[in-house]
């Protein structure tokens, strides 16, 4: 099933401030993110009044492709001729310096089940004083309390180093821009589809379906 022979068109598709902050409003009414819970945590975890804490900026990237026939999920037998994914990026304020970023990311095997927005991940990252994107530390909200996690950020930014030289040379210069959607939308400009698809790669749990459309980043 190589990808050459599988994908007949693919999709990117960046999500700027508005678009993105409403789906973020979106998720807000999800109770199995506990996103106001997340928020929450990584307030207590740097001091903040929790109160006083909220998404201040967005962005988004998605990521479709088309298949070239259906493919059949070797256990539950469905049959899909679709892939989507997206991930989207909040930026909170922080003491000190300190940043605070989230992410979102879901995939799917067809657009419709994206539109329901279930089965998603959400995930903390907080970078150091002084704002050090590189060894920012993520986590996820796990029973009340924020813990390590292997994450979709790494994986990102190790993509991105085969989107080419250009995009390559831009990681530096876009980490310092301070919060994480701005940083996020400057490498977007310069990798272009190449970005889209890194989110799309990041999110990719080395699956039967998404390894041969956007590759395994191994999270």
């Amino acid at each position: 099933m190589g990808r050459s022979l599988l994908v007949v068109r693919e999709r990117t598709a960046l999500l700027l401030q508005e678009d993105a902050l409403a789906q973020w409003r979106q998720l807000e009414n999800d109770p199995q993110l506990q996103l106001s819970e997340l928020l929450s945590a990584s307030a207590a975890s740097l001091a903040l009044d929790a109160q006083g804490v909220g998404i201040e900026t967005a962005f988004g990237l998605q990521y479709e492709a088309d298949l070239e026939r259906p493919v059949t999920h070797p256990e539950t037998g469905q049959s899909v001729s679709q892939y989507s994914a997206r991930m989207l990026f909040a930026g909170l304020s922080g003491p000190a310096g300190t940043r605070v970023g989230l992410i979102y990311g879901d995939s799917y095997p067809t657009a419709e089940a994206a539109a329901s927005g279930q089965g998603g991940q959400i995930r903390s990252l907080i970078a150091p004083e002084g704002g050090d994107w590189q060894r920012a530390e993520e986590h996820a909200f796990d029973q009340g309390n924020l813990v390590p996690a292997d994450g979709f950020w790494d994986a990102f930014k190790r993509c991105l180093g085969g989107c080419g030289s250009t995009c390559l040379a831009s990681l530096t210069g876009c980490l310092v821009l301070g919060a994480l959607p701005a940083i996020v939308g400057c490498l977007a400009a310069t990798c272009g589809a190449c970005a889209a698809k890194c989110a799309a790669c990041a999110l990719c749990d080395c699956g039967w379906l998404c390894r041969p459309i956007v590759g395994c980043c191994e999270q």
